[in-house]
């Protein structure tokens, strides 16, 4: 009797050795198959006068067991190594076999990351460096996982970014133009005014005009050059002589303008066009 009974408990234990055996093994596994990224297609704005970064990142758990109070932890550093903003995302709870693709999104007030001139240097310069950890609860929260990822975000898309936010914020208004009439061409002076709603000081800013005619003909009026281009409004007047081809019917013959936009931010040179109608707003 009591050797029977002690092969029943043998056996219980066996199984119970291979069942947790099992359930340690699956849980090694499955922890292999979780994995934390982050993307390059970084999105900048300014939100209310703050600076807003997001990141896209994903949370992969091919696993058996759901992910528990996840918890991002980030760092935004500059090309100098100095910390710009650190902080913490809670994503909550990633089913089993599923995977999470959102966004880190930071926000960077301006008067704790540039002060004054700081802002357009440190811009200038920028490269920015995100590194997160991941902290994971697993199987039942009787595993803790912690994943690691970095990516540097270069100075190329800190500026194509910061050059689409500059193109959102620039509106041109051009005037009644004022006309002089000789055999030879016609001199036209457009006033115009240029507003500026961006926080960002740009250098070496360039507006080039150009007015089509109804022969779809270029003809290039003149061109606009400001050292820097400041936050509000600018106004001035170009004076533009256009040539014999469209002496002959005057403004009629233009059919519309349009006006390029270069700036330099960061090194690289970017550029815009629009048509606009001369008589109204970009």
């Amino acid at each position: 009797m009591h050797t029977l009974n002690i092969k029943r408990i043998s056996i219980a234990i066996t199984c119970v050795t291979i069942l947790l055996s099992a359930f340690l093994f699956s849980i090694v596994y499955s922890a292999q198959n979780v994995s934390f990224g982050l993307l390059q297609n970084v999105k900048m704005s300014w939100k209310n006068g703050d600076f807003a970064v997001s990141i896209p990142f994903y949370v992969r758990n091919y696993g058996f067991y759901d992910i528990e109070n996840v918890n991002i932890f980030f760092e935004l550093k500059d090309s100098t190594g100095q910390t710009l903003t650190r902080s913490v995302n809670f994503i909550g709870t990633i089913k089993a076999g599923s995977e999470l693709k959102d966004y880190l999104n930071i926000t960077i007030q301006p008067i704790n990351l540039f002060l004054g001139i700081l802002l357009h240097q440190t811009l200038q310069n920028m490269a920015l460096e995100l590194h997160a950890v991941a902290h994971l609860n697993y199987a039942l929260s009787l595993l803790t996982l912690e994943a690691e990822a970095s990516i540097i975000i270069t100075p190329e898309l800190v500026a194509r970014e910061l050059f689409q936010l500059i193109v959102n914020d620039v509106a041109v208004n051009f005037n009644n133009s004022l006309l002089q009439l000789n055999n030879e061409s016609i001199a036209i002076a457009l006033p115009f005014s240029l507003k500026y709603n961006g926080q960002l000081i740009i250098e070496n800013f360039e507006l080039n005009i150009e007015a089509k005619n109804s022969k779809d003909s270029i003809v290039v009026l003149g061109k606009i050059f400001l050292r820097k281009l400041r936050q509000g409004e600018n106004a001035g007047s170009l004076n533009l002589i256009l040539n014999k081809e469209i002496v002959t019917c005057g403004l009629a013959c233009i059919s519309e303008f349009t006006i390029h936009l270069k700036a330099n931010l960061n090194g690289f040179t970017f550029e815009w066009t629009k048509n606009i109608d001369y008589r109204g707003e970009s």
